[in-house]
């Protein structure tokens, strides 16, 4: 359940008056960046085909930044004892 929460996440947001809404942001910040590189990428790197799949990478990060700051409480104090450097900054993840 929370595993899918956290993916649905991607997908979904909250607006300013608490309301869901699609995540345009997600997308068009993903878009962006994944077309972007037509501009500057040498042949055969500045198509398409190659910026959408550069898209995707933006989504998919965002779904994987999602299940890591869903995860912290449980997977960061393992970390802590393991002495892995902090993946997320402080601010990522909720208030507490």
């Amino acid at each position: 359940m929370r595993i899918s929460h956290a993916l649905a996440w991607t997908v979904v947001d909250k607006s300013d008056s608490g309301h869901r809404m699609f995540a345009l942001s997600t997308f068009t910040s993903s878009a962006a960046g994944g077309f972007v590189g037509i501009a500057y990428l040498p042949d055969g790197y500045n198509d398409v085909t190659h910026a959408e799949q550069r898209m995707a990478m933006g989504i998919e990060g965002k779904a994987i930044s999602n299940l890591l700051s869903e995860f912290q409480p449980v997977w960061g104090p393992v970390a802590a004892k393991l002495r892995v450097p902090k993946l997320l900054p402080e601010w990522w993840g909720p208030k507490r």
